[in-house]
């Protein structure tokens, strides 16, 4: 619908002049009902098809030199669109990322809400069930070896079908699963249920990290991805709240309704998530969705109050065609994660995972064993709190660590502080002095463990998400962190 003789195109035309006499352009007030016009194929900036639509594309080259006739607010063909992380970068940081960050970040809250319980009620489920020690360890490694399948398969699926389908389907599992393991009749359906919990904690994990750097800018992407971790406590926190309540000596606990409780956050996260959490932009536009991405788009810029004159961003190249499937596309991801210039850099990161899981996970499961015995002037129960809260700080630390030196720095600085609390700790616990030294020694180390390795999940974590491409982002940050699933399964044994 574009040549000079055509009548609609005429009379759009002159009216265009005149709206340009009243100094304003204001095209989409002036079109004829019933008019079929291509804006983009016109030449209007913003009111068109989508980047990726056939006008769009077709117009790079003949029309590229088609520009309007110089009137003011006319989109000149020569001008290149904006990338989508420049659109991204316009639309700033805001509320729609703050809301997202509490919904999709809550994977974090729900994980450590369940890990702390569990951990904490062996105890109770070997004096019910005659458990030996190996098997009240088997019943918190069910739950890490869940983690990891949950993982593995995250990728590859939040890469080809959607970021926050599987956000979804997480909350949905953790909160089925765990009111179906506070029924568990013996110790064999225990482990199968919470092997359910751990793959619906590690089906989202993934898909949150993949999502929050790919709906933020790039200046805001570290603290985004901190803060959903910033949620892990949170949760610990209200388990621990729960256990406090329930027996602060953690001797004697009802773990069927510390588990049914425990499910609470999950149920009201998925809520959440329905109402406030988009998919990821980058993934729409991979898969030619672009007409749902600029609606995204649209939606952020409006929640956070950002005037955007236009959200339309330029195609990227090379992305996929639409006729790829599921299992093409799948194998794809995978060979690029494991391509020779990412290979090294991909096994350095699951080795990381693997010692940041191992000095969590294995701490998270030993201090609720180790604490009854050591301490004499508080209870087991409020020092697991106390300990909930000391991870905060440490998660604020790692923000301003990871703002303000290197990644590698960064990585440096929570090993060294971390060895020096494990150190303290230990020598506090194997001394078998009960004097005033030993006490702080135990305390300082106790709380520094809970402070510092949370500087590594901020930096690694985050690390393990910038260096790979959008196609196969979800899929390399779940190969790494289900590095560190082995060392969470081998924790507790």
């Amino acid at each position: 619908a574009g040549g000079s003789k055509c009548r609609p195109f005429r009379k759009l035309r002159y009216r265009t002049v005149f709206s340009l006499f009243f100094g304003k352009l204001q095209l989409a007030h002036w079109l004829p009902s019933g008019a079929l016009f291509d804006m983009d194929t016109l030449g209007f900036e913003g009111r068109g098809p989508s980047s990726g639509s056939p006008a769009r594309a077709s117009a790079a080259g003949s029309d590229a030199s088609e520009s309007s006739s110089g009137f003011p607010g006319l989109y000149n063909r020569s001008t290149p669109l904006p990338t989508l992380a420049e659109v991204i970068e316009r639309i700033g940081m805001g509320p729609a990322q703050l809301k997202a960050g509490i919904a999709g970040g809550g994977v974090w809250l729900a994980d450590g809400s369940e890990l702390l319980l569990i951990s904490s009620v062996t105890n109770s489920l070997a004096f019910d069930w005659q458990l030996s020690g190996f098997e009240r360890g088997f019943v918190v490694t069910a739950v890490y070896m869940g983690i990891l399948m949950g993982n593995l398969f995250s990728g590859p699926f939040a890469d080809a079908l959607g970021r926050r389908c599987l956000i979804l389907l997480s909350y949905v599992g953790l909160f089925v699963m765990s009111m179906v393991s506070s029924c568990s009749f013996g110790f064999l359906s225990l482990v199968c249920t919470r092997l359910c919990v751990g793959v619906s904690i590690g089906l989202g994990q993934p898909s949150w990290n993949a999502l929050g750097t790919e709906l933020t800018p790039s200046s805001w992407r570290l603290v985004t991805n901190a803060c959903g971790q910033l949620l892990f406590p949170l949760g610990e926190i209200y388990s621990a709240l729960l256990l406090l309540a329930d027996d602060p000596n953690l001797a004697s606990l009802d773990w069927r309704s510390l588990l049914r409780y425990g499910a609470i956050p999950s149920a009201v996260l998925l809520c959440l998530s329905h109402c406030w959490l988009p998919e990821s932009p980058s993934y729409l536009a991979l898969k030619h969705r672009d007409y749902e991405a600029e609606a995204v788009l649209h939606h952020m810029a409006r929640t956070n109050n950002r005037y955007v004159e236009s959200v339309s961003f330029a195609p990227s190249l090379g992305r996929p065609q639409n006729s790829e499937s599921l299992w093409t596309a799948i194998p794809k991801q995978v060979n690029i994660v494991f391509s020779s210039h990412l290979l090294g850099t991909t096994g350095i990161i699951v080795h990381s995972c693997f010692m940041l899981n191992f000095a969590y996970f294995g701490s998270l499961f030993a201090f609720p064993q180790v604490l009854p015995g050591v301490l004499h002037s508080s209870s087991a129960a409020s020092e697991l709190l106390v300990g909930a809260l000391w991870e905060l700080p440490g998660f604020c630390l790692g923000i301003f660590v990871g703002i303000q030196v290197a990644r590698k720095v960064a990585i440096k600085t929570y090993l060294l502080l971390s060895s020096v609390a494990f150190f303290m700790f230990a020598s506090a616990v194997t001394s078998g002095h009960h004097n005033y030294a030993a006490e702080v020694a135990l305390r300082l180390g106790y709380y520094g463990i809970k402070c510092f390795v949370n500087i590594g999940f901020v930096v690694v974590y985050q690390y393990s998400v910038e260096v790979y491409p959008t196609e196969a982002r979800t899929t390399g940050t779940a190969v790494n962190l289900a590095g560190g699933g082995p060392a969470a399964l081998l924790s507790p044994l």
